[in-house]
């Protein structure tokens, strides 16, 4: 315990020395400043001298009381120095410089190593990761680089609000220096500076780019039709400041089998895109392998490959085609349909012929008598509708039942069926825009338009990214010269414009608006199914280099593409989907389940559904939405791993219980994390110099227990008292200048 003097209502020192003490002597000193001027040359001062002292020290005794002097007596306890550890947690410390590990696991290693255990008997230490903001962690679990972004200078800049009323600490730093979003390090370092708060800086990684190429996921097929190709398309990155000539990617099966391989020329950062695929005749579950061989000098092989997991399934597309006439459309079309026994079954219904006429279908089904007007028959027994060119108001022998139609195709595809409409110059679709089919047209029709009359040759809508409906070969080259090539038509019904969240198959090569090239072909989604428009009818004119197989080919892959929600799933009544099948790592992805029951009504489950990962641990509970009538469930998921990830729920939400749906993520580095991975040393540097800390490389690890070597301990109070003085001496001293000041005053007649 210590004691101290305190005056509890003591003034600030500047006013005792400038105000105070100089009042006190000035009166001190007035009663004798007559004395003082007649005073003779020949006696003494001193007496005088005595009075004016004793009455200033008798007036600074009564100040002295008035300010209350007490005893300070305080219990104290010595506390070490603060210390914050951070660690940066972005992407890029995932990134391998060499052979021994990534970034992280360096660090991870160096927090577990002797010179933490050293730093936390010196000081009182914290550890924090950084990224896109400063979180509080623990020596065990500090190391988790999944962040897209990072802030590093920003989450330094937390650390005040972490300690607040409390002693600033010294920051210990261990990081690459890279980052993308907020303050720089060098202006970050200004600011701690002023705060005096010395920052030391580890650097993790290199000052020369490795080599490192990066193959990711753009797009593939998750369910195919047995007979099918199944496509893949995929982007290699190469983060290299160096030149890489060239890469290879080979595409594998569960056995090894080489199945595609696709050469890229001079990979960049910014990525080369391209296709791989293959035909799968046998159904069943598939794990497929993309594979790119290493460049030379690459340490890093964790991204160099990619898995698919692809199923497989020997199911017909059911289609119903509703036509007016037997044109010309009609004619090919069905028998193309007809004679697709091993992938469609087709029922077709010709609404203007004759009562007695056997309506055509294929050798699986059976002739309709009648045109089905209720949505349960079209959910049970159809994937696909396509109405062509036939009036809405003769599609039955019944005016009412015609119209009980088209609002059962508007509920079928609410309920994930796919519709077609094909163009032709009589009904379709300019007799539609006023009925319930009219909405859902993914194209904006004007009611005033009428057909154009000239050669077109249909075009995919982008060449680099083909629709997969317009995609008749994988080479993307070839693909575009077929269609180039391909015999031209002459006729088409044109639309003004997509609407918004539609997409293109085709254009036309000729014609165009000020919204640019004609839609000739086009779909989109309203809500669970898939709605296509297709504007011409001329389509039995396709002759393609190399023969029928690509007609065949784009009417297959139209009808799938449509059916696709109805083939998977109990025909679509069950469904997990999420908003983007990429998703960035650390990055939050909307999943999405949707359940009917057989007769397609929702499920309500006020609980939530619960969806499990592929090691069975529940990751997410996607809670019940209810909006207009529509039921979904819903809850945002944040993926911790690259590469696949496979999340499913289950019939009665136990992770033990039969799959109901699948869904798989393709899990890819952050590009605006990977865009640059070398070490920024400059910047850790700036940051140490600015701040009197110290910068330290791999080799100089050591001198940090030699520069951090505690620092000034924290004294803090624990106890306080305030005892009063003991008066005697107080009285004493004032009596005493007192009595002496009058005793002289009076025997040497002062005043």
């Amino acid at each position: 315990m210590s004691q101290s003097l305190v005056f509890i209502n003591a003034p600030q020192a500047w006013a005792i020395v400038l105000l105070i003490l100089p009042a006190l002597l000035f009166i001190a000193v007035l009663p004798y400043y007559k004395a003082l001027r007649r005073r003779d040359a020949s006696k003494s001062i001193v007496p005088t001298a005595i009075c004016v002292v004793s009455r200033f020290v008798c007036l600074a005794v009564v100040c002295a009381l008035l300010m209350q002097p007490r005893i300070n007596q305080q219990s104290t306890v010595t506390e070490a120095a603060p210390l914050a550890v951070i660690v940066d947690a972005s992407t890029s410390m995932s990134h391998h410089d060499t052979d021994a590990g990534s970034r992280s696991e360096w660090a991870r290693n160096f927090i577990n190593g002797t010179t933490l255990d050293a730093l936390e008997s010196r000081y009182d230490l914290k550890y924090f990761q950084a990224a896109r903001t400063l979180s509080l962690s623990s020596r065990d679990d500090i190391i988790n680089p999944s962040a897209p972004t990072s802030a590093l200078g920003e989450s330094l800049l937390e650390i005040e609000a972490e300690y607040r009323s409390r002693r600033l600490p010294d920051v210990l730093l261990i990081s690459d220096g890279r980052s993308n979003d907020g303050r720089t390090l060098e202006d970050v370092g200004v600011i701690l500076q002023q705060k005096r708060m010395r920052a030391f800086s580890i650097g993790v990684g290199t000052d020369n780019s490795v080599p490192d190429l990066v193959l990711e996921q753009v797009q593939s097929a998750k369910q195919i039709l047995s007979g099918d190709v199944g496509l893949f398309t995929l982007r290699l990155r190469a983060l290299s400041s160096a030149a890489i000539d060239s890469a290879t990617v080979e595409l594998r099966d569960q056995l090894g089998n080489l199945l595609d391989t696709h050469a890229i020329q001079q990979p960049t950062a910014d990525g080369v895109q391209f296709v791989l695929s293959s035909q799968f005749d046998q159904a069943g579950d598939n794990t497929l392998t993309a594979t790119v061989a290493p460049a030379a000098g690459e340490v890093n092989l964790s991204n160099n490959s990619i898995k698919f997991n692809l199923r497989v399934l020997n199911t017909r597309v059911r289609v119903l085609y509703v036509e007016g006439k037997p044109r010309w459309e009609y004619r090919f079309l069905k028998e193309r349909l007809i004679r697709a026994t091993n992938d469609i079954e087709a029922q077709c219904w010709l609404a203007e012929a004759d009562r007695q006429f056997e309506q055509e279908h294929s050798a699986t089904t059976t002739a309709l008598r009648a045109v089905p007007t209720d949505v349960e028959t079209l959910l049970d027994h159809y994937d696909v509708i396509i109405i062509g060119d036939v009036s809405p108001l003769q599609i039955s022998h019944d005016p009412l039942a015609s119209q009980d139609f088209l609002n059962s195709v508007a509920k079928f595809v609410e309920s994930g069926g796919g519709l077609l409409m094909l163009a032709g110059p009589q009904y379709n679709p300019l007799h539609y825009l006023d009925t319930t089919l009219g909405n859902m047209l993914p194209v904006v029709i004007d009611p005033q338009a009428t057909p154009l009359n000239a050669e077109f040759r249909p075009q995919p809508s982008d060449l680099a990214h083909p629709h997969p409906a317009s995609l008749l070969s994988t080479n993307l080259q070839e693909n575009a010269a077929l269609w180039q090539n391909a015999t031209p038509l002459w006729w088409m019904f044109p639309s003004q414009r997509l609407k918004n969240g539609a997409q293109a198959w085709l254009v036309s090569d000729s014609a165009e608006n000020e919204f640019g090239p004609l839609v000739v072909a086009a779909s989109h989604n309203v809500p669970h199914g898939r709605v296509a428009f297709f504007g011409t009818d001329e389509t039995w004119r396709w002759r393609f280099p190399a023969g029928e197989k690509y007609v065949q080919s784009f009417w297959r892959g139209a009808l799938r593409y449509l059916a696709s929600a109805r083939l998977h799933n109990n025909r679509g009544r069950i469904r997990l989907e999420a908003e983007r099948q990429i998703v960035e790592l650390g990055e939050y992805v909307t999943i999405e389940a949707r359940i009917l029951d057989s007769g397609y009504k929702p499920i309500i489950q006020d609980d939530g559904i619960p969806l499990f990962n592929s090691a069975g641990e529940q990751v997410l509970s996607l809670q019940l939405v209810e909006r207009d009538g529509d039921v979904s469930y819903r809850g945002s998921y944040r993926p911790q791993q690259l590469g696949d990830v496979e999340l499913y729920i289950t019939e009665n939400s136990s992770a033990k219980s039969m799959v109901s749906a699948r869904l798989h993520l393709n899990v890819v580095l952050t590009s605006k994390e990977m865009a640059d991975l070398t070490l920024n040393s400059s910047g850790l540097q700036s940051l140490a110099t600015q701040t009197d800390g110290v910068y330290y490389t791999a080799d100089k690890l050591q001198d940090i227990l030699d520069d951090l070597d505690g620092g000034q301990p924290i004294v803090r109070v624990i106890d306080e008292q305030f005892a009063f003085i003991k008066p005697w001496w107080v009285f004493a001293l004032f009596f005493v200048a007192i009595v002496s000041e009058w005793l002289i005053r009076k025997k040497k007649n002062l005043c």
